[in-house]
């Protein structure tokens, strides 16, 4: 196991566990999706590059397409 990958896998999570309380607090399909994203990310890969590319993703994603 990596250590950028730990690192971004704890980040991402942590970042989308927030979006996700608000997505779901705010009734917002965005957030709550780039949430989910974010949160289920670390499972599917497991090399940093593409994590940090699907996060960022996400985040510039959920950025770009509010409301």
């Amino acid at each position: 196991m990596d250590e950028a990958w730990l690192i971004l896998s704890v980040l991402f999570g942590a970042i989308g566990l927030g979006m996700l309380v608000y997505g779901r607090r705010q009734k917002r399909m965005v957030p709550f999706g780039a949430g989910l994203v974010l949160m289920g990310a670390p499972y599917f890969f497991d090399s940093a590059g593409p994590l940090m590319f699907l996060g960022l993703a996400a985040i510039l994603g959920c950025y770009f397409f509010r409301y």
